[in-house]
């Protein structure tokens, strides 16, 4: 895992900050400066506290956020679709230094 502050690409982060807020990434695929996510059912608590530190930490944004809600176990939700982007990671690297 790279140093505190040492920018991650998009998969990269996506990939592996998931496991940690119980989200499981079932599937990847970039479209163009963006990524659109597949993930599997997923507690929407954790989804929304993961997003949220994608957001913080890596400057992923969510440009489309599409979920249903699971009947069963409540809390659940199926996402039908999330794309995430990334602001440039490079300009603020290079402003810190």
């Amino acid at each position: 895992m790279p140093e505190q502050g040492e920018p991650l690409g998009l998969s990269a982060a996506v990939t592996r900050t998931s496991a940690a807020y119980g989200v499981s990434v079932t599937r990847l695929q970039p479209q163009g400066e963006r990524l659109a996510v597949t993930l599997a059912p997923v507690e929407f608590n954790a989804l929304m506290q993961w997003l949220t530190q994608l957001e913080r930490r890596h400057r992923i944004r969510t440009m489309v956020f599409d979920v249903a809600a699971q009947g069963n176990p409540p809390g659940q939700v199926t996402v039908n679709r999330l794309v995430l982007s990334q602001d440039d990671v490079n300009k603020d690297a290079s402003l810190s230094r």
